[in-house]
């Protein structure tokens, strides 16, 4: 996997879920080899880490998280 289809794939799908066995596999196979994604992939942890811890009480609508997701992608495809 190269250092680009990182960049648009990982801020998404790090820590998702939805993301599949395949992928995630693809991506931390990647991030152990390169050390410039791997310092990304770390500040990425750390910041989802923060955000999971102080944003506890609320969410945001499904709705909302989907756009927001998707506006993710195509920002990180530009």
């Amino acid at each position: 996997m190269s250092c680009k289809k990182i960049k648009e794939e990982f801020i998404v799908l790090f820590g998702e879920d939805a993301a599949g066995q395949d992928l995630m596999l693809a991506i931390r196979r990647h991030v152990s080899i390169c050390p410039r994604c791997a310092e990304k992939a770390e500040h990425t942890r750390k910041i989802v880490t923060i955000v999971r811890e102080r944003c506890v009480r609320e969410s945001a609508p499904g709705e909302l998280r989907e756009r927001i997701l998707a506006r993710l992608r195509i920002k990180s495809s530009s």
